[in-house]
């Protein structure tokens, strides 16, 4: 499903896929993320610091990774 946004007399505010409130797209409310189109992460920072369980998985993920990125010699 594609990223779903608004214009306002302010400039573009993105949806948070998380609680599906609206925010200006910019740093002050979503963290960056070169891989995305907008350039920035889908949830907004208030879901996304509040949600431990969502940052430790990614951190072992990030850990298990750079282990088996440093074995093959990347």
């Amino acid at each position: 499903m594609a990223r779903q946004f608004i214009e306002t007399e302010l400039g573009i505010e993105l949806k948070c896929s998380c609680c599906g409130e609206f925010y200006p797209a910019d740093k002050e409310f979503f963290y960056r993320c070169n891989k995305s189109k907008w350039g920035f992460h889908s949830w907004c920072k208030a879901c996304y610091e509040s949600n431990d369980k969502q940052i430790a998985k990614r951190e072992r993920w990030k850990n298990k990774n750079r282990t088996k990125q440093s074995a093959v010699g990347f």
